[in-house]
C-alpha cells in the first residue's frame, strides 16, 4: 500500500515538473472550465425562463422524461453533444502541447488551439458518439430501479475504461471515433490498470491536499469573526479550484506520456523507463473462467 503511495506520490511529482517547465498549460482547463459553465447557463436560463412563463412551476411542472419526453432528450443530447465538444476539444489542445513538452519541443496555447481546430472533424466526431452513449445511459437509468442503474453505472464505467485513450488518440494521430475507440482499447489491453492507479493516485495526492485549508477555516471558525471566517473560506475556494485545475493538468499529462510511450517506446526525460513500464505490467489471470475486469 505504501509502495503504490509513494509511487503515485513520485509520478504526480515528476509530472507537477512538465507542469512547471511549461505553465501555459494550465490555460486549457481554465478556459475549458469557464466554456462549459458558460454552456451550461446558456442552456439553462431559456429552459428556465420558458418553464416559468408557460406557468410551469405554478403547476409543479418540470422538464424531465415523463412531462416533455422528445423536448427533454432533445436538450439534453444538444447539451451533452456540445459539453463534450468544448471538452474534447481543449483536452486536445492540452494533450498535444503536453506532448510537446515531453519531448523537450516548444510549443504554446495557441499551437495546441490550432491544432484542435484542425481536428475538428474528429473531435465533433468523438462528441457526438460520446453524447450518443451518455443519452442512452442516462434514458435507461431513468427508467430502471436500483439494481438496474447499478448495472448501467457499471456499463458506464466501463465504457469509459474503454474509451480512456479516445482523445490522446485524436489529438496524437488525429484518428476519428472509431479508430480511436479501437486504439483506446489496444492500449488499455496493453497497459491493464497500472495506466488507471497512476491516475488514481495522482488524485489521491491531490485529494490529501485538498485538507491544507481546512485547519485554518477551523481556527477561522472559533474566532467568530465574519471577515475572517469568510476570508478562510474564500481563500480554501481558490485553493481547492487552483488544486482542482493543477490535478487535472498532471493527470492529462501523465496519460499522455503513458500513450506515446505505448506508440513509441520513447521515455519521456521526466519519467523513468520504471514509471512508464509499470503501466504495462500485467496481472495474473483469475481463477474464475472468463472473469475480466479491466482497471480506470
Amino acid at each position: 500500500m505504501f509502495d503504490r503511495f509513494n509511487r503515485s506520490w513520485a509520478l504526480a511529482k515528476q509530472s507537477w515538473q512538465v507542469m512547471r517547465s511549461q505553465p501555459s498549460l494550465a490555460i486549457f482547463p481554465v478556459i475549458s472550465g469557464i466554456a462549459t459553465l458558460l454552456v451550461t447557463v446558456s442552456f439553462i436560463l431559456p429552459i428556465f425562463f420558458s418553464l416559468q412563463a408557460s406557468g410551469a412551476f405554478e403547476s409543479g411542472s418540470k422538464l424531465n422524461s415523463h412531462n416533455f419526453p422528445v423536448l427533454y432528450y432533445v436538450v439534453m443530447f444538444c447539451y451533452y453533444l456540445v459539453s463534450y465538444f468544448v471538452v474534447v476539444f481543449f483536452n486536445v489542445g492540452f494533450i498535444h502541447c503536453a506532448s510537446k513538452v515531453l519531448n523537450n519541443e516548444p510549443t504554446s496555447v495557441s499551437e495546441g488551439i490550432s491544432v484542435a481546430l484542425k481536428r475538428f472533424g474528429p473531435i465533433l466526431g468523438w462528441s457526438l458518439v460520446a453524447a450518443t452513449v451518455g443519452l442512452i445511459l442516462r434514458a435507461i437509468s431513468e427508467r430502471v430501479e436500483i439494481v438496474g442503474k447499478i448495472i448501467v453505472a457499471i456499463v458506464g464505467a466501463g465504457w469509459n475504461v474503454v474509451t480512456y485513450f479516445v482523445v490522446p488518440a485524436v489529438a496524437l494521430e488525429g484518428l476519428g471515433p472509431i479508430a480511436a475507440i479501437k486504439e483506446s482499447f489496444g492500449t488499455i489491453k496493453k497497459t491493464w490498470g497500472e495506466t488507471v492507479i497512476g491516475n488514481v493516485g495522482i488524485s489521491l495526492a491531490m485529494g490529501l491536499l485538498t485538507l491544507v485549508p481546512i485547519p485554518m477555516i477551523i481556527v477561522a471558525a472559533f474566532t467568530q469573526s465574519v471577515w475572517v471566517i469568510v476570508g478562510a473560506v474564500g481563500f480554501a475556494i481558490l485553493f481547492w479550484l487552483g488544486l482542482a485545475i493543477i490535478g487535472s493538468c498532471l493527470s492529462s499529462i501523465y496519460t499522455t506520456a503513458v500513450f506515446q510511450y505505448a506508440r513509441t517506446g520513447q521515455i519521456p526525460n521526466v519519467y523513468t523507463q520504471e514509471q512508464l513500464q509499470m503501466a504495462f505490467m500485467q496481472k495474473p489471470p483469475s481463477k474464475v473462467s472468463g472473469y475480466f475486469r479491466p482497471g480506470r
